[in-house]
């Protein structure tokens, strides 16, 4: 719902706040169910989980918090597996609805890329066998190194649902400006090709479109490139954001207001309902926080429900219940979601 609301109105809508709003009677809803009448001993209040495979990424976008001095991590395929067997055999993860190929790093830059993807499909085929349902799955890369290779077993995953790509700017000019090292020919020959190839299969994957723009005018206007405008039409889905601030990690160009206070907000729904899957199996709590700043707990050690449970995120789960976010370093600068 959140998603489908982003679309038909965005992120800079005058009705915003009151969506905002009533986001927030549902994170007073889902808390006091989860919480305070323990339905966490049934059934989780995580949606959606976020799975990096690599935490460093080929490109330097200029709005990016991702901090490209950390040492470079990659997945295990270990790692990975104990995910997919803990997320299909316990139960109380049974209402997670999305596992997203993504985070901060570049998901396509794993080196046993295919690898991951077969063990992934086995899962879900597993899963499917034993009468269960399996999450959607979501993959979303910069494109830059989405080649014929990549792009065959990205269409061949039968557990891949939506493809999407980062396509920012509303020109081949401003693009190539923002995501810095990228180049507009080779993002336009790779999407084109995905299009184009993905039509041809039997049952096509959902290729979406994110675009970020730093002028918030030519959003308001759609004031975009011919070029740029074309490649939107190509896809299935585009959502089109005003650049943020990455929970006040970021410093913006003056010509945008950085994210404020929201005082009619309650809570976050970033906080219950997601997790964050990282390369060495450690656990965090939200898609914003690209460098593990806000780590609860490790796979290999805690479990992935562990970490769910946590004294550290039922801790923050409290603070913020009370609109306590100067309290959690991770979001005393965050507009909260």
């Amino acid at each position: 719902m959140r998603d489908a609301i982003n679309h038909r109105f965005g992120k800079v809508s005058l009705l915003r706040p009151l969506f905002e709003w009533a986001q927030g009677l549902d994170f007073g809803y889902r808390y006091l169910l989860h919480r305070k009448l323990n339905r966490d001993t049934s059934t989780v209040s995580t949606r959606e989980i976020f799975v990096e495979w690599a935490n460093y990424c080929n490109l330097r976008c200029s709005f990016c918090a991702l901090d490209h001095f950390q040492p470079k991590k990659r997945m295990s395929l270990e790692t990975w597996e104990l995910f997919l067997r803990e997320i299909t055999s316990d139960p109380r993860f049974r209402k997670v609805e999305v596992i997203h190929l993504h985070n901060g790093g570049e998901t396509l830059l794993h080196p046993q890329f295919e690898e991951m993807l077969a063990l992934l499909d086995r899962y879900k085929l597993q899963t499917e066998q034993l009468g269960s349902s399996f999450p959607k799955v979501e993959i979303l890369t910069n494109g830059m190194l989405l080649n014929e290779k990549r792009r065959k077993s990205i269409l061949q995953c039968k557990a891949i649902q939506k493809v999407g790509l980062s396509m920012d700017g509303g020109s081949p000019e401003d693009f190539e400006a923002i995501r810095i090292r990228a180049k507009w020919d080779v993002f336009t020959g790779h999407f084109e090709a995905l299009v184009r190839e993905n039509a041809e299969i039997h049952s096509p994957k959902k290729i979406f479109l994110i675009s970020v723009f730093t002028d918030e005018e030519k959003l308001k206007l759609r004031k975009f490139h011919p070029d740029f405008e074309r490649m939107l039409q190509m896809a299935d889905r585009s959502e089109l954001r005003l650049v943020h601030d990455w929970g006040g990690q970021v410093e913006l160009d003056g010509n945008i207001q950085p994210n404020q206070s929201k005082w009619y907000k309650w809570g976050c729904n970033m906080m219950m309902d997601q997790l964050v899957l990282l390369p060495d199996g450690s656990v965090s709590l939200c898609c914003n926080d690209l460098n593990g700043k806000g780590v609860v707990g490790n796979l290999h050690k805690d479990g992935l429900y562990g970490a769910y449970t946590s004294l550290q995120r039922t801790k923050w789960l409290d603070q913020m219940a009370k609109n306590k976010t100067d309290e959690i370093e991770l979001c005393q600068s965050c507009e909260r979601f």
